[in-house]
């Protein structure tokens, strides 16, 4: 009897942690499903695993469903990387180099994702736990995927604005990223999110 009694106590704790983490589930989702698109700027710091600042860059972002993106590195040396949901391209300006790489095998485990995918997926890639107040919400996402490169993923809502990502990868670095400016849902020209290689770059194809 006792041992029915532990066992049928388990399930019950197992069945409530389900209803919970579905519940957070469901609530990121619902604060996601109304962005179609996003544009903003973004401050960049990466630390070492004792939180010393090892980097720290600044520049713009525009973002769309699906998969595509502009996120453009101003400072202190100009980066872009851009994606029109089939290329994704790297390109350095300084090296006068661009990257070519296919978009669904570069955002398929990136955190990015979250903003540009398929969110029915969330569930399947993230467990997720929420830490959020009335006017903030605060998600702890855990990849299921033991190959991630990151530990665990945060991501912060003001009244519903996302403000900032954090992450944790396996060397213990963290990377913050904090939006400004954001506007939600504003009209994107397909031209923002494809880009022409002038004829002087330097072309590392690795779709072909």
């Amino acid at each position: 009897m006792r041992s029915l009694v532990t066992k049928s106590s388990f399930i019950v704790s197992l069945l409530c942690s389900y209803v919970i983490n579905a519940s957070d589930n469901n609530d990121f989702v619902d604060l996601l499903e109304p962005i179609s698109s996003i544009s903003g700027a973004f401050t960049q710091t990466i630390f070492d695993s004792e939180g010393h600042e090892l980097e720290r860059s600044q520049g713009i972002f525009k973002i769309a469903r699906p998969d595509k993106m502009l996120w453009e590195i101003k400072t202190p040396l100009e980066q872009k990387i851009i994606s029109n949901g089939e290329f994704l391209w790297l390109y350095d300006p300084d090296l006068e180099q661009v990257i070519i790489e296919s978009t669904e095998l570069s955002f398929n485990k990136s955190p990015i994702a979250l903003f540009t995918g398929d969110l029915s997926l969330i569930s399947q890639r993230y467990e997720i736990k929420s830490k959020s107040t009335e006017s903030h919400s605060d998600f702890l996402l855990t990849p299921l995927d033991t190959s991630s490169m990151f530990l665990e993923i945060r991501v912060y809502f003001i009244e519903g604005s996302p403000r900032g990502i954090s992450l944790l990868d396996r060397f213990n670095h963290k990377t913050t990223i904090t939006f400004d400016k954001v506007e939600l849902n504003p009209a994107m020209a397909d031209s923002s999110f494809n880009f022409i290689p002038q004829p002087n770059l330097d072309i590392i194809n690795n779709v072909q």
